[in-house]
């Protein structure tokens, strides 16, 4: 039987603080895009990484949602649980880094982030 082999290359982008916890962060994103995780992107943990990833099927639009964003409507959107001067943090931050991300659209348009677990 053949298997295939292929060479990887990563390329690791500017990084911006979240300050929200791990797990919360898929409540930020939903709060950003108005989209439920599952809908056009998805966040789990990757145990081999030791880390969370964010996977978005349209990086270009979700890119373009980061910098576009009410922040205002993002804090009204996410529910108890985190602090509302975190939440305002983390969503300056990735409207922020948005424009260094555009680079790291796959080919079809995707885009893969990945979050520190702790």
């Amino acid at each position: 039987m053949s298997r295939s082999m292929r060479a990887v290359r990563t390329d690791w982008g500017p990084a911006a603080s979240v300050f929200v916890p791990s797990d919360m962060l898929p409540q930020v994103i939903a709060a950003i895009t108005g989209e439920e995780e599952g809908q056009s992107w998805t966040y789990s943990y990757s145990a081999l990484d030791e880390s969370f990833v964010l996977r978005v099927a349209k990086g270009g639009h979700f890119l373009n949602q980061l910098r576009t964003m009410d922040v205002g409507l993002v804090l009204s959107r996410v529910q108890d649980g985190v602090d509302p001067a975190d939440i305002e943090a983390c969503a300056l931050n990735l409207k922020e880094i948005a424009r260094h991300w555009t680079k790291f659209l796959d080919e079809q348009g995707g885009l893969e982030i990945w979050v520190d677990a702790n």
